[in-house]
């Protein structure tokens, strides 16, 4: 009987113990299965979803000068996923690629995705060495005619002067109506109406003090928006002028006169100026400053005189008085240049106690 009852009893233990190796295995594959690799890691910070083979990895990667948000994410085949671009103070957006995307101010959207890709954003710098800000693509000179030894505004071309400006360029292009604009402009030039607020507006729209009306001047070659001068005899009245005086940027040594002109609404010094109109917020943002001759070259129209500007777009602009810039004079510390739109945008130095104009600038996005 002993031996009998010890037989079943080790048959009892051996039936346990192989029961309990089957829960233990069972055990150690459903954890395998249920590992955390499988619910998605830890990616800065977020749980982030692994790929499945019905879904693909984006991620994105950003050059000197600012930054792409998100920096990874899974998306369903065949969805869109949008990222956010920001460039670093100093830089702007030069190029956002990859996935079949597109950017719209700072947010870049991709195509349909249907496979793993990367979005690739790089910046510029937008101040340069002695404040010279990067422009985009050229505007052309606004001179749509031609001329012989005697006569100015011919139809072009003109037998005998060949190679002429007209012939050429965008406002070549304009004069045959062969020139596609964002908005319009005289000959080749392209702008488009800002309202206070910073929002696009027709050409018809008129200026005046509402959130609806029109500001400001966005040029859609350089990517350039303007303030536009009034007559209300307020901040940004045509009459008021303003001594150079720039503490913070380029200024060979020397800073220049402060509080010097005559305006109202800031104190009368280009710097001062800058100041109230950011701060006011005009058409929407709080980054404008003064602008490189350069800049100021770029809205000049050399097909027109007093002023030589295309006044649909830029009205209220003295025929003659020159307009301060951002660029100091090299050979004099207490010189800096200026343009005037009287004739042919002539720029030439004065001393920065002088009274001048002002128009700010600012790079849209």
């Amino acid at each position: 009987m002993r031996t009998a009852e010890s037989g079943g009893f080790l048959g009892m233990l051996v039936s346990a113990c192989w029961w309990l190796l089957v829960l233990v295995s069972a055990t150690a594959v459903l954890n395998g299965c249920l590992s955390s690799a499988d619910y998605g890691e830890e990616l800065d910070g977020k749980s982030t979803a692994k790929p499945t083979l019905s879904s693909h990895e984006v991620t994105s990667e950003a050059g000197v000068g600012g930054d792409v948000d998100p920096s990874r994410v899974i998306v369903e085949h065949g969805e869109t996923v949008t990222f956010t671009v920001t460039p670093e103070s100093g830089y702007r957006i030069d190029s956002v690629t990859g996935c079949g995307g597109s950017i719209s101010g700072n947010t870049y959207t991709t195509g349909s995705i249907t496979e793993d890709c990367v979005v690739s954003a790089r910046f510029t710098t937008a101040q340069g060495v002695g404040g010279h800000y990067a422009l985009g693509t050229l505007n052309d000179t606004g001179i749509d005619w031609c001329a012989d030894g005697d006569t100015n505004n011919l139809t072009c071309p003109v037998a005998g002067y060949p190679g002429q400006d007209g012939e050429f360029g965008r406002d070549a292009a304009a004069r045959a109506g062969t020139l596609e604009k964002v908005g319009a402009g005289a000959a080749g030039f392209d702008f488009t109406k800002i309202s206070n607020s910073g929002a696009e507006l027709p050409a018809s729209a008129t200026l005046g003090d509402g959130p609806n009306n029109w500001a400001c001047t966005r040029d859609n070659v350089t990517g350039l928006i303007w303030e536009v001068k009034t007559t209300d005899r307020g901040l940004r009245d045509r009459n008021n002028n303003y001594s150079w005086y720039q503490p913070d940027g380029p200024n060979m040594g020397n800073p220049g006169r402060q509080d010097g002109g005559n305006c109202v609404g800031s104190a009368c010094d280009t710097h001062g100026f800058v100041q109230a109109v950011n701060d006011e917020g005009l058409c929407g943002a709080s980054d404008w400053r003064l602008p490189t001759v350069d800049e100021l070259h770029s809205i000049t129209h050399l097909g027109r005189i007093r002023p030589a500007i295309d006044r649909d777009f830029f009205p209220n602009t003295p025929s003659t008085s020159p307009f301060w810039s951002a660029s100091p004079y090299v050979e004099r510390s207490d010189y800096a240049w200026r343009v005037n739109f009287g004739f042919n945008g002539h720029e030439y130095w004065s001393p920065m106690s002088d009274h001048r104009r002002v128009r700010l600038v600012r790079i849209g996005q």
